[in-house]
């Protein structure tokens, strides 16, 4: 994606205009041309941590931008490793539907609470703003994009220990690339640190397995050593570092359309 897209969810719950712009170089004249003819209040960029002059370019456009934090993204070929094997007998996973919508919720509630999108912690937003709100909007775009019956190419998965919900995984799958991405996992912090985390990462190198699906990729962010440490365990190697930025200069809020 090197256009800015909407962010239909975010607008929704999060009560500003939304926007998302992934690359590897940042057009500063087309965010400039962009801001102005869509009149967005936040736009979320992730651009290539070799992304010469980022700042100098976001800087440019005259409206209050701040830096936060960075994504290692990590591959693996999934047939080139050893095959996967849970770590206990008694985890599993079962593939959500809505019938299962208030069991995701919870396990929202608890597993990203303390870290959710990011812009509560974001000046200028902090106010506007809360944790909860964040958490409640990424539950929404979960519940409902993730339900593999109505988006065939989308995927959650409930882990389980024995009867108890306990964790997710959500992923995609590009069949013209022959990969699946991983976009988002956790696990409720009383299973946390009882070496779970790996079965997450084994069920999708298992599903890619099964699916005749190499290349599996994720990402984690830079201050979440657990997380990298856990995927290089499983034989994945990072290809790339990307920084993200939160744009804000809150055109519409300002002229009171929110």
């Amino acid at each position: 994606m090197n256009t800015c897209e909407y962010s239909a969810y975010e607008t929704k719950y999060l009560g500003l205009k939304f926007a998302r712009y992934n690359t590897n170089c940042i057009d500063a004249d087309y965010l400039n041309h962009t801001l102005y003819s869509e009149q967005y209040d936040v736009i979320r960029i992730r651009t290539s941590a070799t992304d010469n002059w980022a700042n100098i370019k976001l800087n440019s456009l005259k409206y209050p931008f701040f830096f936060h934090g960075g994504i290692r993204r990590y591959t693996v070929n999934c047939f080139e490793v050893p095959p996967p094997q849970f770590t206990h007998a008694n985890i599993s996973f079962e593939l959500y539907t809505t019938q299962n919508k208030h069991i995701l919720q919870s396990l929202f509630s608890v597993c990203i609470q303390e870290e959710p999108i990011g812009y509560c912690r974001t000046p200028l937003l902090q106010n506007i703003i809360s944790k909860e709100t964040e958490t409640n909007c990424l539950s929404e775009f979960y519940c409902h994009l993730y339900n593999n019956r109505e988006y065939a190419s989308n995927y959650l998965w409930l882990m389980k220990a024995d009867e108890n919900y306990i964790g997710f995984v959500a992923l995609t799958v590009y069949d013209d690339a022959l990969k699946v991405d991983a976009s988002l996992a956790g696990v409720i912090p009383t299973y946390q640190n009882k070496g779970l985390f790996p079965n997450i990462i084994r069920q999708v190198r298992k599903f890619c397995i099964e699916n005749n699906l190499p290349n599996f990729t994720c990402g984690a962010r830079l201050n979440n050593m657990y997380s990298q440490w856990a995927f290089e365990k499983e034989y994945m190697k990072c290809e790339e570092t990307q920084y993200v930025y939160h744009l804000v200069p809150l055109l519409s809020f300002n002229q009171g359309q929110h």
